[in-house]
């Protein structure tokens, strides 16, 4: 078995253990800076079950299983490598990002252990969209497994509160989960408290799927767009193989729809700077960090009522149900009528962010983490 082992500076054995499990966590780079403060606190190890290249890590390490290997053999590689990790120098508590397989096999290990486990839910764990074949609970197996690491993890975490009535709804298991969104670094997006521009220009950013349900984002921007002069720029890649840029043009809005393709995170405060709305009509989100971003950026956030969305209808943002082209439109027009309405909500949005910012998720989980290893 191939290892890669990447070892901080200045490691503090004096700092409690934690293993965190699940290298899809590092590939996001909102959590990739979550787990970099929260090295600062903890002697942290992130295992990955598959393989990837990663920059040296100043405050943890990381530890991943070989390039080619079928995905069960890469699963036991992974709870192996755990295993005789914890055996050499034992951890305080696992952390799990997701259920399946890093939870599935951290809750395992957790028992033999009798060490606590945190499970941090990340997407659709507890949902399931049959007709576009999205979220695990489409799979009977993978709803059991999803179930039983949440029913038997000493503490779990939801993104929102519309991601946790998902698991209340569907395994009966909501009132034990805490909920901690992902907070962004509002350093970096700047809030503008300016008027709505002439044209207006629309924003979405995610990557091209149909979860994300780009078609109603075309069919709401149409109805807009035949009212007043406006513009929609999409930013993210695309895994929906040319169908949505193929629906611009039947739509005849190639000269009103942009596409930029991935942006780097350096240049992605930019393009909200230039925005006036986020559109984002999303089938489902646990949260959705874009709709942080937006709010930072003071830019006013209308799109369905999915994630984070959910949660601060309202006050922060606007929202229909999902698939709601015309609804989406209606409410896109009449809040273009009210000035300071728009203004109310984007301060409203503005100081959500920033009081739910990076810093106060990371000390969320710090405490969360403190009191599972030590419980009062």
């Amino acid at each position: 078995m191939r290892i890669g082992t990447l070892t901080p500076s200045g490691s503090n054995t004096a700092k409690k253990k934690i293993a965190f499990l699940g290298g899809g966590a590092y590939t996001i780079s909102n959590y990739r800076a979550v787990l970099e403060k929260l090295g600062c606190d903890f002697d942290l190890t992130l295992y990955s079950e598959f393989h990837f290249e990663a920059k040296q890590s100043h405050s943890f390490k990381i530890r991943t299983t070989s390039k080619e290997a079928p995905r069960r053999l890469r699963s036991l590689r992974f709870t192996w490598m755990i295993f005789k990790d914890h055996c050499r120098n034992p951890y305080d508590a696992f952390y799990s990002h997701s259920t399946f397989p890093s939870g599935f096999w951290g809750t395992i290990l957790s028992a033999i252990f009798r060490i606590p486990i945190i499970v941090s839910l990340d997407a659709a764990e507890a949902s399931g969209l049959k007709d576009i074949n999205f979220g695990d609970c489409l799979s009977p197996r993978r709803k059991r497994i999803n179930k039983w690491v949440i029913k038997y993890s000493d503490r779990v975490i939801a993104l929102t509160e519309f991601q946790r009535n998902e698991v209340q709804k569907n395994f009966g298991l909501g009132s034990r989960i805490e909920v901690v969104p992902r907070g962004v670094d509002c350093l970096k997006f700047k809030f503008a408290d300016k008027p709505i521009g002439n044209p207006v220009r629309f924003i979405n950013v995610s990557y091209l799927h149909p979860v994300k349900d780009q078609e109603t984002l075309l069919k709401a921007f149409a109805i807009i767009n035949a009212q007043i002069s406006s513009t929609l720029t999409h930013i993210g890649e695309d895994f929906h193989n040319g169908k949505v840029h193929e629906m611009v043009r039947t739509m005849g809005l190639e000269d009103k729809v942009f596409f930029e393709g991935l942006v780097s995170s350096v240049d992605l405060p930019g393009k909200y700077a230039q925005a006036d709305i986020l559109l984002h009509t999303s089938r489902y989100e646990s949260q959705a960090v874009v709709i942080n971003e937006a709010l930072a950026s003071g830019v006013l956030v209308c799109g369905t009522h999915v994630g984070l969305m959910a949660d601060l209808a309202g006050t922060c943002c606007k929202t229909v149900a999902p698939r709601g082209a015309s609804e989406l439109a209606d409410v896109v027009l009449e809040m273009l009528g009210k000035p300071e309405e728009i203004r109310q909500l984007r301060l409203n949005g503005y100081h959500w962010a920033t009081q739910h910012d990076l810093n106060w998720s990371v000390t969320q989980l710090r405490d969360i983490i403190n009191k599972t290893i030590c419980p009062e």
